[in-house]
Formats: structure tokens, C-alpha cells, sequence
């Protein structure tokens, strides 16, 4: 080095040693004053995205590197999402839901950015914006967790095929209630927008009424009668 640095000597002879961790990097401010190889070889990786300006927000926020690094070294793409909504709300975002890349007819974060930023929930905000534009199945983890009413224990060995086809979001209004007693308590919302036959737009609440009034006879209105017709008129 070209002059000694003022650190503490603790700190000195894990450089000297190669020994140095990131944090320790970071909170010295020890850019363009070392090199890298004075950091432990498994943690370089974070300092050069840093230095790059290829740190994606989620790691800006769980390395809580706000106000020790500059937002400029995040991904300009991440970066507006931190500038729209500030890194308090960006620290409870779920970036398991962000970074949805397959399964979602629409664009995980162009949704986000679409949303208030004055919003008291962002996370749920998104999860509306986006809940009916997916499988069930391919919620995240805690879009399963608020929603888990849209989802349904499988069991291979009981109505096994009825269940997956729940869990995709896609039964069919006659095969609910021809199982009624399966799904009287889960959202079937999803199913119904997603059957194509549903065309008048019957709704939970239309079914659950049908249901209450004429459930015993379902059956036989369903021989006699066009379901979707008769729960239109119905309603």
C-alpha cells in the first residue's frame, strides 16, 4: 500500500492476511484504497457488483447497505423501484413475488410500478394487481399464505385430478358445484373468471345463493337446464 491506513490493527491484519469481510470493506469506506483481494475470496462478489453497479435492490436491502453505499450502484431497473416507493417500504417487499419471471399473463413488475406509492400495504396492493393473472400454484410463498383460500390440500389418493385442477385456477363452474360440499368454503373467484363458458360473469356470491336456495336440486336442474343460464337468471 502506498501509505499505512488509519485502522484500527485488528482490522490491518485481516487485510494484510487477505482475511477482510465485505461489511468490514464497506464500513471503511476502503474503495479504490485496496483491492478486492484483500477480502475473503467467497465474499469479493458482493464488492464487485457493488463497484459494477449490478446490485439488484433485494440485496442492497438485505446486505441494509442504505446510507453505506450509493443507490447508484443498484441495477437501474431495481433503482426505480426504490426511488418510487423509498427503501422502508422496499425492505418489507416480498422479491420472491418481484422477481416472478414465468407463470403470470402480465408483467410481475410493471405492475408494481404501477401502484400508489402513497399505498399503506404494498405488498398486498401488488398481490391484488396480480393474483388473478396466475395459477394458484405458482404463487409465492406468502401470496399462498393471504390467499390460501384458493388452494386446496392435495391428496393423491382422494378427488386427486378435481383438486389440481382447483389449484390452477380452472374448474369449471358445473364440476364446483357437482362437488359443492369440496369447495362451498374455498374462493372459487378465480375458476369462475377463468371458465370460459361463464360469459355473464356469474360471480362466488351468485353461486353461493344458487346454492342455498336450489343446492338439493342442483342435480337435476343441471339435467334439465343450462347451469350457467339458470344461475344468470337467477341472480
Amino acid at each position: 500500500f502506498r501509505k499505512k491506513l488509519d485502522l484500527p490493527d485488528e482490522v490491518l491484519e485481516r487485510i494484510y492476511d487477505g482475511d477482510l469481510s465485505w461489511r468490514e470493506y464497506v464500513e471503511y469506506d476502503l474503495f479504490d484504497k485496496i483491492p478486492f483481494s484483500c477480502v475473503k475470496y467467497s465474499e469479493q462478489e458482493v464488492l464487485r457488483k457493488i463497484s459494477k453497479k449490478e446490485l439488484t435492490l433485494r440485496e442492497f436491502v438485505e446486505y441494509d447497505l442504505d446510507g453505506k453505499v450509493s443507490p447508484m450502484c443498484i441495477y437501474e431497473s431495481d433503482r426505480a423501484i426504490l426511488e418510487r416507493f423509498g427503501i422502508e417500504k422496499c425492505r418489507e417487499l416480498d422479491w420472491e413475488t418481484v422477481n416472478i419471471s414465468y407463470g403470470c399473463d402480465i408483467n410481475v413488475r410493471d405492475a408494481l410500478m404501477s401502484i400508489d406509492p402513497n399505498c399503506e400495504d404494498l405488498n398486498m396492493s401488488l398481490y391484488e394487481a396480480i393474483k388473478n393473472h396466475m395459477r394458484p400454484t405458482n404463487y409465492s410463498k406468502r401470496m399462498k399464505e393471504v390467499y390460501h383460500d384458493r388452494l386446496i390440500d392435495y391428496d393423491p389418493d382422494s378427488y386427486s385430478y378435481t383438486k389440481y385442477c382447483f389449484n390452477e385456477g380452472r374448474l369449471t363452474l358445473s364440476e364446483i358445484i357437482g362437488m359443492w360440499e369440496l369447495f362451498k368454503d374455498k374462493d372459487i373467484s378465480l375458476c369462475l373468471l377463468n371458465d370460459e363458458r361463464n360469459t355473464d360473469g356469474i360471480t362466488a356470491e351468485d353461486v353461493r345463493s344458487f346454492m342455498k336456495e336450489y343446492g338439493g336440486l342442483c342435480r337435476l336442474i343441471q339435467e334439465e337446464r343450462d347451469i350457467y343460464q339458470f344461475i344468470s337468471s337467477f341472480s
